[in-house]
């Protein structure tokens, strides 16, 4: 067994050893010992795994939420949908998602597909200068943003890409440009459906 100098830290958790390291990490944990694991332990393991996140809450900041799986996903990530959430709706509590890499959101295998509301408080998206977006099957609604600001859904900074595939951005407002979408960047639009 190999010890680690920062086992102490992990109050509680077990010595990583090598084959513990190697094997495949199941999530959400699923036996006790497992769960008493430290946040630290598992947030190394989990952003192992995040290659292909699936959502599978509405939740805005849970464990299993879009928030989350932008949070640990890396560049060139696709974001898929768990089947349950067909039709449902994330409303976003915490504030705009921010892109800052290259990142697909397909919501395209849910029939109903998927929803994301600003709650009428915030943006839904913005697209980092350099940054690359992608969203397929979504209905963004309700973005909200803010005094002076533009695209209430979707702000793109010049230097960013967002393309949009069988998405309908519906019911957002901006005091500035772009009640839907605000764009200094590149918008790429395939089969878009009402923008507002």
């Amino acid at each position: 067994m190999v010890a680690h100098a920062d086992d102490a830290a992990l109050a509680g958790s077990p010595p990583l050893t090598w084959a513990a390291i190697r094997s495949p990490i199941s999530w959400p944990p699923t036996s006790a010992a497992s769960r008493d694991w430290s946040a630290r332990t598992w947030t190394s393991a989990r952003r192992n795994t995040f290659a292909s996140p699936i959502v599978t809450t509405t939740a805005d900041s849970a464990d299993g939420s879009l928030r989350d799986a932008l949070t640990f996903s890396t560049n060139g990530t696709a974001i898929t949908f768990a089947p349950a959430l067909s039709g449902q709706t994330n409303i976003l509590t915490s504030g705009q998602l921010t892109i800052s890499g290259s990142l697909t959101i397909d919501a395209s295998a849910l029939p109903g597909g998927c929803k994301i509301s600003g709650n009428h408080s915030s943006r839904i998206f913005e697209v980092n200068d350099g940054a690359n977006l992608t969203l397929d099957s979504l209905l963004l609604m309700n973005g909200y943003a803010g005094s002076g600001s533009s695209g209430g859904a979707i702000l793109v900074d010049s230097g960013g890409t967002l393309t949009l595939t069988n998405c309908t951005v519906s019911g957002n407002s901006a005091t500035g440009v772009g009640g839907g979408i605000g764009n200094s960047g590149a918008w790429l639009p395939s089969t878009t459906h009402p923008l507002g």
